[in-house]
């Protein structure tokens, strides 16, 4: 996409290099003057021998209490790891622990080498999640450690070691005397002491005896951490003893109070000045290409931006005057009541029908000998439909479709065979599914479309809308029951033709803010939905290159088209624009939960405390994740219409499968749209930065998917296994569009064949020992019940 020397919207530009010095010299007005106070105060203070006296005793407390403790441990350690070193069958529990110092108490737990398959505490006799996630990491990692437990008011201090045996295995569980604890913060001469126990990720907790005193926070105290252990002592220092500070000069006060003040002048009130000149600016030639010169740097996107959406608006109020009003006005609004209505039709839907199979929103036409097979059972699915708007306030249908012209004809003939019933048309022509989806919100004044195409097996399909959403398999089966049944019309359908892909690609450009024009690649086996996603990317300030797949291309495939073409992101779309696969600017693909990631993260920063809809397939980490982001996650059917419905019923702004469908009703349709999924994401990438970077901030776990479409006997063999709950122990089994297993740390899921000819195993680890352990255990089982059957995890990523 080539470039002029002015650009549509004016040149925009910034003379903003002194602010930043201005800000400067505010900032040091405020603080140069409490900064010389703070010097003159810590260099008497620290020039003061009672300070150094009193320091050097602080030091000491601290550096003789650790030591202690760290001797302590080290010596419980040892008694524990020598005890366990002997035979324990021929040992007490009394004996045992009489060779730990300050044991009271000796408890063996036997694990097998799955280690801890369960969430539940008093499947091993405890009663505490923290001390059995110490018994895990030390079954795993073998090292022996110290682990404090909460009793209500009160700490526990315990240790926890492995033991190996020639016929068992297991962890030993020593409970101490609280002396210990009380013996390690008893409190000093020149303070009181606190213990910390520190973590990776959480804050740091006070594990004190509960009659003793609380220190408010780590950081209010002198700490050093106790080598070996992942505790810190803290001493708090008695303030009565400190030395005193020298006083402050009454000078120092004055100068502050001046620099305060001349701060607040240049950092607020002229800098307010320049942004009301600049904001007035901005809009005073928002409708002009007018040159703009602002103070404000930061203001340019918005400037940019403004005169983008007036260039729009002026587009679109011209094509509007174009468009001929009467023509639409004689459609029909769609109720919302029709869903109502369509549940309370008497027909009786049948179980199956000779001519067409139901799947979700689609309805595939069998047993059709040809093309004259299919134009027949169009017309029985026409006079089905006839009879449905009979019973209901629907009296118009959006009609499209997207293939060749066997399609074309086949769309042709529906659209006759319609209206001869007397429903009328609205005939889009060739699009993708999001123009037809647009169609039924405001494009049109119906609610409802039918869409005609071709799955991969060459089967023609035909999928529905109604009220605005993908339509539940209900409405195939009216659509059939009735299909049977003449009705009376007393006159023909009425029929429209709209071209409505200028004004998609208007709509999504519009609804677009980007802060700098992106290179990013296109890449799609029908040439219509990869024309559409160009001009709607071009539109938002994209320079784009199309490539055009070859028909069941895979992702390999389309990854080597790009390797050698320099771009910040690469969208491959399937025929119908439902799913989007995104590489980087290296071409690497990314995960599509990381990318449902980013467009959640953007949708929830204007919409805190929304809902947010995912699928079974889900990571682990996104749930936290958008709890993190000020939203509330909701699982659910991944299959579109239950998917749709659920956004609707709760008002979710953001929804998807985590299998690259992205549902967005911020500030669009709600609808399966990877076209628009794409701009969004153009979009924060322009405003934030690289997308590796992004991606680098999000959570990460280890993931792996097996495809089976061509693997009917291990598919076969697989859901059986992972039906049956007696195989997982303590796991959560789930059963919504197939079968997922969550364990403690790992989870697996099988799609169900009969609602896709490509079905997948998913399984998922916190990293990458935990997945190597859930395949461990699906290989083992496979090879018990199955043994004929073999699978492979070592060649995925």
């Amino acid at each position: 996409m080539s470039t002029s020397s002015a650009p549509p919207e004016g040149h925009i530009s910034a003379a903003g290099k002194g602010l930043g010095f201005t800000s400067l010299v505010g900032i040091a007005l405020a603080f140069l003057p409490p900064i010389f106070a703070l010097i003159y105060l810590s260099t008497g203070l620290s020039s003061s021998e009672e300070d150094s006296l009193f320091q050097a005793q602080a030091n000491n407390a601290l550096e003789q209490r650790t030591t202690l403790i760290e001797s302590e441990v080290a010596a419980i350690t040892n008694g524990l790891e020598k005890a366990l070193a002997k035979d324990l069958n021929a040992r007490t529990p009394e004996s045992i622990v009489h060779l730990i110092p300050g044991g009271t108490e000796l408890q063996l737990i036997p694990l097998s080498d799955m280690g801890v398959a369960s969430l539940d505490p008093t499947d091993y006799g405890l009663t505490s999640l923290v001390l059995l996630d110490r018994v895990r990491k030390t079954f795993e990692s073998g090292n022996t450690g110290l682990e404090v437990v909460t009793q209500g008011e009160t700490h526990k201090l315990v240790a926890v070691a492995r033991f190996t045996r020639p016929n068992n295995q297991g962890v030993a569980i020593v409970s101490l005397d609280e002396s210990i604890l009380e013996r390690w913060v008893s409190k000093a001469p020149v303070g009181k002491f606190a213990l910390w126990q520190t973590f990776a990720d959480s804050p740091s907790i006070q594990i004190n005896p509960s009659d003793s005193d609380n220190i408010s926070n780590l950081s209010a105290t002198t700490s050093r951490d106790v080598k070996g252990t992942p505790y810190v002592l803290g001493l708090s220092v008695d303030a009565s003893k400190m030395p005193k500070a020298p006083a402050l000069s009454f000078l120092f006060w004055p100068l502050i109070l001046a620099g305060l003040g001349a701060s607040y002048w240049v950092l607020f009130v002229q800098r307010r000045t320049d942004l009301e000149g600049d904001v007035k600016s901005i809009l005073e030639t928002a409708d002009s290409r007018e040159t703009v010169i602002l103070k404000h740097a930061e203001l340019s996107p918005l400037a940019f931006t403004l005169r983008q959406l007036a260039s729009n608006n002026r587009s679109r109020m011209r094509r509007s005057e174009a468009t001929t009003v009467e023509s639409r006005a004689s459609q029909t609004p769609v109720g919302s009541e029709d869903e109502t209505e369509l549940a309370d039709l008497t027909a009786t839907a049948p179980v199956a029908s000779e001519w067409s199979i139901w799947n979700g929103s689609w309805i595939g036409i069998t047993d059709a000998e040809g093309e004259a097979g299919e134009l027949d059972a169009l017309k029985k699915m026409a006079l089905g439909i006839a009879g449905l708007t009979a019973r209901s306030s629907v009296r118009s249908f959006v009609v499209s479709f997207l293939g060749g012209e066997a399609e074309a004809r086949a769309k042709t003939s529906f659209i006759k065979a319609l209206l001869s019933e007397g429903v009328d048309v609205i005939d889009i022509g060739l699009v993708p599914q999001p123009v037809a989806h647009m169609a039924t919100h405001n494009g049109t004044s119906s609610g409802a479309a039918l869409i005609i195409q071709r799955d991969e097996d060459g089967t023609l399909t035909v999928g529905a809308v109604y009220n605005r959403q993908w339509a539940e398999e209900s409405f195939w089966q009216k659509v059939t029951a009735l299909s049977n049944e003449p009705i009376a019309t007393s006159s023909n359908g009425r029929s429209i033709k709209l071209e409505l892909i200028d004004d998609y690609c208007d709509r999504l450009s519009a609804d677009m803010a980007m802060a700098e024009e992106l290179r990013v690649n296109v890449l799609c086996d029908n040439p219509v939905t990869l024309a559409i996603a160009q001009e709607s990317l071009e539109k938002t300030s994209c320079e784009v290159r199309t490539i055009r797949l070859d028909p069941g291309f895979t992702t390999q495939e389309a990854q080597s088209l790009v390797t050698d073409h320099e771009a910040s992101l690469s969208f491959i779309f399937n025929s119908q624009a439902s799913r989007l696969t995104v590489l980087d600017e290296h071409a690497n693909r990314m995960r599509d939960d990381h990318i449902f990631m980013l467009l959640s993260q953007d949708a929830l920063a204007r919409h805190p405390g929304s809902d947010v809809i995912v699928g079974n397939k889900s990571s682990r980490s996104l749930p936290s994740f958008i709890t993190s982001c000020g939203g509330a996650s909701k699982m659910v059917n991944a299959i579109p219409h239950s998917l749709q419905r659920e956004i609707a019923d709760t008002g979710a702004i953001i929804g998807g499968d985590c299998d690259g469908a992205f549902y967005l009703r911020d500030r669009w349709f709600g609808s399966d749209d990877a076209i628009y999924a794409a701009a969004r994401l153009t979009e924060i990438v322009s405003n934030e930065g690289a997308l590796t970077d992004l991606i680098a901030s999000l959570p990460e776990t280890s993931l792996k998917v097996l495809p089976l479409g061509d693997n009917s006997p291990l598919h076969a063999a697989l859901w059986a296994l992972l039906a049956e709950e007696a195989n997982f122990a303590g796991a959560r089994v789930s059963r919504e569009n197939g079968i997922r297993v969550d364990f403690a740390d790992s989870w697996v899921h099988i799609d169900d064949a009969a609602l896709t000819n490509k079905p997948t195993l998913r399984i998922e680890g916190d990293d990458d020992d935990c997945l190597a352990r859930l395949e461990g255990l699906i290989t083992d089982l496979l090879l018990r019940g199955y043994p004929e059957l073999k699978i492979s995890f070592s060649s995925l990523t």
